[in-house]
């Protein structure tokens, strides 16, 4: 099972390469409806990949698949207990107590699963810390990508929203990281479109006792209907709003 930050590459790679596939991909996860129904004991029953092990003489198979899903080695191996563990120059294995209930893995190749984009915010919480996780949150519930490159690329398919991570985490037993997780989770916000919106929107939303305005959060990306005049105006029938205080009547523009 792959995870961490070589599934993180993947997603990021996948919705911009083929977002065909990548919403095919998704389409292996629980439903919305499903996910916001399931206890916790669904959740954990719902798996058949454990233990979490690696098969004999797995790394082979790993350099195949990291060759073939175009992720750089060591690739982030997801075990179930540290003497499950095994070292190699093509493999990095972390141990996870969280979930892995099928629903939250996709397979990509036979015998290949790479954690779903809401495992991936819960297991790399820990070493990002909370504004970083907002960020990677918001990043996975918007429409752009960062690239390896340190490129950003726009207009690809969302991965997942704050309602889809906060169920995954209601669920979760503990694991090193949640706290910061769950917190990630509630201040981010679906729809950002671009790694600044993101910046304002967090600046903006977060509590001031987390070194924001304390605006509450915006609506990113909201279309805003015309009436017959403003439309005749504009030559169009919407408009879109950057950051949207729909309370306030107040549209921010980055």
């Amino acid at each position: 099972m792959i995870g961490y930050e070589s599934a993180l590459a993947f997603w990021r790679r996948s919705r911009v390469e083929d977002p065909a596939l990548t919403r095919e991909l998704l389409g292996q996860l629980y439903p919305d409806d499903v996910l916001a129904t399931l206890d916790a004991e669904a959740l954990a029953a719902d798996t058949s990949l454990r233990p979490l092990e690696l098969p004999n003489s797995p790394f082979e198979r790993i350099h195949h698949a990291a060759l073939a899903l175009g992720l750089r080695e060591p690739v982030d191996i997801v075990v179930g207990k540290d003497s499950a563990r095994r070292r190699s120059s093509s493999a990095r294995c972390h141990v996870w107590s969280g979930p892995v209930s099928d629903g939250l893995l996709v397979g990509v190749e036979p015998g290949v699963y790479i954690c779903s984009p809401e495992l991936i915010v819960a297991q790399l919480a820990f070493e990002l810390g909370l504004y970083k996780t907002i960020s990677l949150a918001m990043e996975l519930c918007g429409s752009y990508s960062l690239l390896v490159n340190g490129a950003c690329e726009y207009s690809v398919p969302s991965l997942t929203s704050h309602s889809r991570i906060s169920s995954v985490l209601r669920l979760s037993d503990p694991f090193r990281g949640i706290d910061v997780a769950k917190q990630a989770a509630l201040y981010s916000i679906d729809g950002s479109a671009s790694p600044r919106e993101t910046v304002l929107a967090v600046m903006l939303s977060l509590p001031r006792r987390l070194g924001g305005w304390g605006c509450g959060k915006p609506l990113l990306n909201a279309e805003i209907m015309l009436s017959a005049a403003a439309a005749r105006e504009c030559s169009r029938s919407s408009l879109r709003a950057d950051l949207l205080f729909d309370e306030a009547d107040l549209d921010v523009e980055y």
